[in-house]
């Protein structure tokens, strides 16, 4: 299955040029811990880096720092590893494994920002599927029950 279909469209974004103070209250707005930084000059949104919020913690926060003349390009994490809407599901993982990001912007092909997944969206989708996995034993046992109860044309039981 690719990326696409898991990945979280509804993104919030923001230019470098942005204060801290900003994406704190955007954060704080859309429930996020993270914000993709884009860049608009092509008309697309392409992303330029990320900024979360344990980077605002620790780059700025717990240095002191002064979140209202800081600015997003200041702090954010540059050249975001970003993954392509027809990338496979196990694709994304294995890269979020060697690069150790836990949050990947979602791209098409001409790099235009497309959604973001997270390490959490990836494990809500491999905690269903397996539970569906997990429904095998039981469809089976309730399959074999309906065939040893049913009749067939000569009256023995089906197997």
């Amino acid at each position: 299955m690719s990326i696409e279909k898991i990945c979280k469209k509804d993104v919030v974004c923001v230019s470098e040029k942005t204060t801290i103070q900003e994406v704190a209250e955007k954060m704080k707005a859309h429930h996020v811990g993270d914000i993709i930084v884009t860049d608009s000059e092509n008309g697309d949104d392409t992303p330029i880096g990320i900024l979360t919020d344990r980077d605002i913690v620790v780059s700025i926060v717990a240095k002191g720092g002064d979140i209202q003349s800081t600015t997003v390009g200041d702090v954010m994490t540059r050249n975001p590893t970003v993954v392509s809407v027809d990338d496979e599901i196990t694709e994304c993982i294995e890269l979020m494994q060697s690069t150790g990001a836990k949050r990947l912007p979602v791209v098409d092909t001409d790099g235009a920002l497309v959604g973001i997944v997270t390490a959490d969206d990836l494990l809500e989708y491999l905690v269903a599927e397996l539970g569906d996995l997990t429904q095998l034993g039981q469809r089976q046992h309730e399959r074999e029950e309906l065939r040893s109860t049913a009749e067939g044309p000569l009256g023995l039981p089906i197997m």
